[in-house]
């Protein structure tokens, strides 16, 4: 009985991508597993540490690859010789104290990741979409919102408690109130724990704010009367003997009078148990800041101290306002390229895993290095050879099918010339300067180019595209540029190299300012925004594309978007650029631009089909308009010999009939062949008729073949009426081999 494909290949979708994503020493590199034996070890050995079921590279959806790579971020307070102080973050760790910080915790992070699951049902342009929603997040106001939130599920589960245990008769359901208790207390403890002092200035700012406010009330005529509002206040002596108001606290979810109740005085004392336990050492001790965690987490529970000068509040709100900005800025300059980089993950995720996790045997390795450290280290480079190359030759859940090499240094994006020393007043000379180094840590050109052919060598088929930002996306696509880029990439014949553009835009440079409050100019005596700036963030295609390309594998994923599927057959034949496949499997991204793509730009691509081209014209499709880009090319950098490049199924449908040649025998002959056009191809032909023709996984479509060619030895491929021979799929005489 002859075995159907998908149980000789099992996949189509393995994946490595080759991209530093946390430099801390505990965390595998691929460099490091090639070069950590002295000696080499088996190709078996190799395998189970790079791809085996406790493997440190491997993941299977985006949670496991945060969990795994996350990086630690470090803050140090430095002071200036000026006597300033800034706030410095750094990814390596210093070798004086500092404070850590989870990059998957900071409001930064978390922001970025939500535009990018709004992009996905957005149909607003890049200018028209609505990015100060999200960008609340990072004001003190959005935090202060959060702790409301929990301060709101303590009271509730507190009294529902005490209301369940008042009679002392044992409750199941209490029990579950009390452990609501505990993780809410856990929560609490989270925005103060382990973390920067800076976590706390959103309340601190916000304490300032309320009283700013209850002042501004206080000043302003009350009705026809004109009477002023008087706050109530309690008093205290300070140290000095000087009388100190403390204003009692309105809350959003209890009265004044609720400060008697026996629960609240009941959380007031936990809360701040729980902070003189668990805060940080640097303000375990400060009383001030102990009472703005018990007011803020505990319905009047707590007290403010008030300074009675609205002068006096407006520096001081000022003092910490301008410390927020600064290191939120800070932070934000400083992992900026980091979060680009775990954008790019998610959003392969998003197009590769319809559920979000991969198959165990569609997982993702993640090299977390680049590739040029893979080319530096003689050693790595040898060796990365010689198992890959073994590893291409593996048949089922070994064969890694795709590759990704994000963010190349595009020639003019933080790149320094360094010109050779040279006579000031001779000739100028075009050739003058020394080789170009990118001031980023970005990958060149010519080391991506050495990396691809490597990459072909082994048969995995890889996506590029250079570093996304403001001029590789798709408002500054023009055709000088497609050009520029068919040049750069003049060299690359290979059908297993994708150079992919244009890239996408997460937050735009001209969107990039943050309100995060107010404050007051005295010498204009008004009230103004007070502003943060953080970078633009931007996606690399590649992610986009590889992803793309991994899920249309899936049957789920084309289930999902109306298509048949037949399980036997691997979807290697999927055309992601057929007219309606690229209507139907759409990005996960908003139309960034509202105008149509210019005509000179969409000729400069399909005179010869360069490259993996997305598309953000406004498309009706099924009687409904497109909010999604979409695929309108997807081509190697290999050329057929029409000149056209050639569409990225025939080089994955050739890759799949290798593998059943090879698990058939050892020694492919013309007999191999013979009976593996009858046992396979005569079936995928009969596929063509009649209701098979739904199935959008058919690996051949109406009129196209796979047959021998005696003569030559090697096998004939007729695909839409253009014939190509798969020279790399050696077969031996038969009768020779007897």
């Amino acid at each position: 009985m002859v075995m159907e494909p998908m149980d000789v290949v099992k996949q189509t979708g393995k994946t490595i991508i080759f991209e530093e994503f946390n430099k801390d020493e505990k965390i595998m590199d691929l460099v490091t597993l090639l070069t950590r034996d002295d000696e080499e070890i088996s190709l078996e050995k190799f395998k189970e540490a790079l791809m085996g079921s406790d493997s440190e590279l491997v993941v299977e959806s985006f949670a496991e690859f945060v969990e795994k790579f996350s990086p630690t971020i470090y803050e140090t307070v430095v002071k200036a010789e000026d006597g300033s102080t800034r706030f410095v973050y750094d990814l390596e760790k210093p070798k004086y104290a500092c404070t850590e910080i989870k990059l998957k915790d900071h409001a930064f992070y978390k922001m970025i990741m939500a535009l990018l699951d709004r992009k996905a049902s957005s149909d607003k342009g890049n200018l028209e979409f609505p990015y100060d929603d999200l960008k609340k997040v990072l004001s003190p106001e959005s935090e202060m919102e959060e702790c409301k939130k929990i301060r709101k599920n303590l009271l509730s589960n507190t009294r529902e408690y005490l209301r369940l245990t008042e009679s002392g008769e044992p409750s199941s359901e209490a029990d579950r109130f009390a452990q609501n208790i505990l993780e809410i207390r856990d929560k609490i403890i989270d925005k103060y724990q382990n973390k920067s002092p800076l976590a706390l200035l959103p309340l601190l700012i916000a304490d300032k704010q309320s009283q700013i406010d209850k002042m501004k009330t206080a000043e302003e005529p009350q009705g026809e009367s004109s009477e002023v509002k008087s706050i109530p206040c309690n008093y205290t002596f300070d140290e000095r003997g000087n009388l100190q108001l403390i204003e009692q606290i309105e809350s959003d979810d209890a009265t004044i009078e609720e400060s008697h109740d026996d629960g609240i005085l009941q959380l007031v004392e936990v809360v701040k148990d729980d902070f003189q336990e668990s805060a940080p050492v640097s303000f375990r001790d400060n009383a001030y800041v102990e009472n703005i965690v018990v007011s803020v987490f505990v319905p009047s529970g707590g007290a403010q101290l008030s300074i009675s000068d609205r002068g006096e509040l407006e520096v001081a709100k000022k003092q910490l306002q301008d410390i927020y900005k600064s290191s939120l800025e800070s932070f934000a300059k400083a992992v900026a390229a980091v979060v680009e980089k775990f954008a790019g993950v998610k959003s392969f995720f998003d197009h590769a895993a319809p559920d979000g996790r991969l198959p165990r045997d569609v997982s993702v390795i993640i090299s977390n290095c680049k590739v040029d450290a893979i080319l530096n280290d003689e050693l790595a480079k040898k060796r990365f050879k010689k198992y890959f190359s073994a590893l291409s030759r593996e048949k089922d859940i070994n064969k890694i099918w795709f590759g990704i090499i994000p963010a190349v240094s595009s020639g003019n994006v933080g790149q320094s010339t360094v010109r050779k020393t040279a006579d000031p007043f001779g000739k100028h000379s075009a050739d003058s300067s020394a080789v170009k180094k990118d001031a980023n840590g970005l990958v060149v050109l010519e080391t991506v180019k050495e990396m691809l052919s490597i990459l072909t060598e082994v048969k995995i088929m890889t996506f590029v595209n250079y570093k996304a930002d403001e001029k590789t996306g798709f408002i500054e696509l023009t055709d000088k540029r497609v050009d520029q880029y068919k040049k750069d990439f003049e060299s690359v014949n290979s059908e297993y190299a994708v150079f992919v553009y244009p890239n996408f835009t997460i937050l735009p440079k001209e969107k990039n300012a943050v309100k995060i409050g107010t404050e007051w100019r005295s010498e204009e005596d008004m009230e103004v925004g007070a502003y943060i700036t953080i970078p633009g963030i931007y996606l690399d295609a590649s992610y986009v594309a590889c992803g793309m390309m991994v899920g249309v594998q899936n049957y789920s994923l084309l289930k999902a978007k109306g298509f048949k599927v037949k399980p036997k057959y691997p979807c290697v034949r999927f055309d992601l650029e057929d007219a309606e496949n690229s209507k139907r499997i759409t990005t996960h991204l908003n139309r960034e631009t509202t105008t149509e793509m210019q005509r000179q730009v969409k000729d400069a691509i399909m005179e010869d089909r360069f490259g993996f081209v997305f598309a953000d014209n406004k498309i009706i499709f099924d009687g409904r308009v497109l909010n999604n880009s979409y695929v309108i090319n997807a081509r190697s950098l290999k050329r057929d010999e029409n000149g056209k490049y050639k569409s990225l199924y025939k080089t994955l449908v050739r890759s799949l009939v290798d593998q059943l040649l090879r698990a058939s025998a050892e020694n492919v002959t013309d007999q191999t062949v013979s009976r593996f056009l009858e046992d396979y191809v005569d079936s995928w032909k009969r596929d063509n008729k009649d209701e098979d023709r739904k199935y959008a996984n058919r690996i051949l479509l109406e009129g196209e073949t796979i047959e021998l060619n005696p003569g030559k030895h090697r096998l004939l491929v007729t695909y839409n009426k253009e014939q190509e021979v798969w020279d790399d799929i050696v077969i031996n005489d038969s009768e020779s081999e007897e």
